[in-house]
This record gives C-alpha cells, structure tokens and sequence, in this order.
C-alpha cells in the first residue's frame, strides 16, 4: 500500500500570499475502513476523511483507490457565482499563480 502527496503552490485570494497545500491519501491499511484522507494548507492539517466515515466500498474507491488527475480549472463565469461584469477584478492578484505540483508516492 502507498501514501500520495500532491503539493501545490499557488495565490490566494484575498490574502495575496504563497500557500502549499497537500493532499495525503493514506492506503497503507489493506482495509478500506482504515484509510484516510487528509487535506494540509502550509502544513497545517484542516480536514481528514476516512473510509469508516464514508462507510461504502465502492465511493471510498472511487475517491482514494482510483487514478487521480490534477487538473487546475481557472474558468470565470457560469451560472455560480455569475458572468463577469463591471464589479469583477483583473489584474495582479486576481489570477491563480502555480509556482510548481508535485506527485510523490511512499510504500
């Protein structure tokens, strides 16, 4: 079994500064009840979930046990929390910044 860790560096709205957040998916327990996720911002632990608490083995694989892709989603606009118009910011500082991503994998 393996842990997971992906790393990211980017901006954060309103506060301007650099963040790391990490998710750690912890499979090393060969039983699903036992395995968790956690979420990290600056590592800092501010959310964990676990199999037990999912309690379904078939939405806990597919959330920790299946391929996973990173997918950074900077669209504007839509139906939530609206279209842009003239209230909308641009320029430095409205813009998600990645500095880097990393995958690392650990029996």
């Amino acid at each position: 079994m393996e842990s997971l860790e992906i790393l990211l560096c980017i901006t954060s709205i309103p506060s301007q500064s650099w963040h790391t957040w990490r998710v750690e998916i912890d499979r090393r327990n060969s039983n699903y009840l036992s395995q968790t996720m956690t979420w990290f911002v600056d590592g800092n632990q501010f959310h964990q979930v676990s199999g037990s608490r999912i309690g379904s083995t078939s939405v806990w694989a597919s959330l920790a046990q299946s391929p996973l892709y990173i997918i950074f989603n900077v669209a504007v606009g839509g139906g939530w929390p609206g279209y842009p118009n003239g209230v909308t910011l641009n320029g430095y500082g409205t813009r998600q910044e990645v500095a880097y991503v990393a995958h690392y994998t650990s029996n």
